[in-house]
Parts: structure tokens; sequence; C-alpha cells
């Protein structure tokens, strides 16, 4: 969806209904995220949002989960970076991609474990990675 509650093929563009000023954006799979100024994430499309829930309207993503967001990435899955420097995944997850060891819908966000402190994620189509602040690139899923 386009994040106002309407069906995709709008033309022309059609402006999402986030509220606050947008300073990062992800989008792909079935997903798009926004951050807002603060560190807040909100979430929309048909896959997860971040919530529990698939949303057609931009839904924040539970701030108790991550300690406010200072990156975005996605390609079928939505990864994120929080102030503290963890790493989160959440949306439809292949084999490793989140962590995990089998293919997972993830409705809410789940800490990418074994990560030293990360600056920076990228979502690929099966797969993520992660940038360490000390320049180390650690990568899992089907790569």
């Amino acid at each position: 969806t386009l994040g106002n509650g309407t069906t995709p093929h709008s033309a022309p563009p059609t402006k999402a209904l986030i509220v606050e000023s947008v300073e990062d954006m992800a989008a792909g799979g079935d997903g798009v995220c926004a951050r807002v100024v603060g560190g807040d994430v909100y979430c929309w499309g048909s896959g997860p949002v971040g919530d529990g829930s698939d949303g057609s309207e931009p839904t924040a993503v539970p701030t108790r989960v991550m300690t406010g967001a200072v990156q975005l990435s996605s390609k079928g899955v939505i990864t994120a970076v929080d102030w503290d420097g963890r790493a989160w995944c959440w949306g439809t997850s292949y084999p490793g991609q989140c962590g995990g060891t089998s293919a997972t819908k993830l409705l809410k966000p789940r800490l990418v474990e074994g990560l030293p402190p990360v600056a920076q994620v990228a979502a690929g189509c099966r797969h993520n990675c992660a940038l360490t602040v000390d320049g180390d690139v650690y990568c899992s899923g089907d790569c």
C-alpha cells in the first residue's frame, strides 16, 4: 500500500500519512519504513509492520523494543540499527537472515544476536549484512 490507506498503482505520487519529519526510509519486498526526527520508526505495507500486525497505514514500531533507530534498510525484511548499536530485523525472513535457522514471518523486531556494536545494516534478497563500528562486516542468510 501507499501509506495512506489506499491501494497501489497511484499516479501521481501520493503523500503518506506521517506527520513528523522523515530523516531516513527503506522500502522493499512488502513494506516501507520511515525513521522520523527523534528515532521513531513507522512502517506500512502488506508485510509485517513491526507492531505484530500487517498495516496499510503507517504504524509505529514499539519504542520499548528498539531504543530509537539511527538507520534502516529493507529488501523483503526490514533491518534497523538502534541508538545502542544493536541490529534488529523483522518481516518475512529466509533461513539465517534474521538470525533464525528457518524461514519465519517475524511480526515484531527481533534482536540479531552475536554482533558487536553495529554502525549500519544492509538487507539483501535473502541475506543481511552489518557493518560494525570497528569496520568489520558480518553477513547471515542465503548469501
